[in-house]
């Protein structure tokens, strides 16, 4: 339903938008899915200023902030701060969008930032990897490599056991 809303709105049908989103408002309020409840609200934020209704998706707007921020879901809460600063934008609140602008900068910055670190450690995991690999294939190849040569001395002994007991049988022989 939160879809439906969302195409509604984007063809300019606010008011059949605004019913299908609080519809999915309401029963994803009554399921508990905290995630969809913020994009609901984000949503219905958007559009209520769309429709010229900025004072009334300033509510919905700040719920799904707060929302996110109880959640700790740090992309969720960079896409509220987003929608909250086009609200203010609406309503005019030039101060307040700023405000809320350097805030979501930071948030992005910080989520850059908590992305290059990850990034960092798979890619650091994964040499890591590629070296015991590497180790564990030399390790190996240097086992085969005492098991033929050991096959070969022993093989050389049998031989020359071999040729000393023909040897001492010719000469006892003799």
């Amino acid at each position: 339903m939160n879809d439906i809303g969302e195409v509604l709105q984007a063809q300019g049908k606010y008011d059949a938008a605004l019913t299908n989103l609080f519809a999915a408002l309401a029963m994803k309020e009554e399921i508990g899915e905290s995630t969809y409840i913020i994009n609901c609200l984000q949503s219905i934020a958007i559009t209520l200023a769309a429709a010229g209704r900025a004072g009334e998706g300033l509510g919905y707007a700040r719920r799904a902030v707060d929302s996110a921020e109880k959640m700790g879901a740090k992309a969720y809460l960079r896409d509220a701060l987003k929608n909250l600063v086009t609200v203010y934008d609406s309503l005019g609140l030039y101060k307040e969008a700023y405000r809320t602008h350097l805030r979501l900068a930071d948030l992005r910055d910080s989520l850059l930032s908590n992305e290059a670190l990850q990034k960092t450690l798979q890619l650091q995991a994964e040499i890591e990897s590629e070296k015991k690999d590497k180790q564990i294939f030399l390790l190996t190849k240097d086992r085969e490599l005492q098991s033929t040569t050991r096959n070969m001395l022993i093989a050389l002994g049998i031989a020359l056991a071999i040729g000393i007991a023909a040897l001492y049988a010719r000469y006892r022989l003799k």
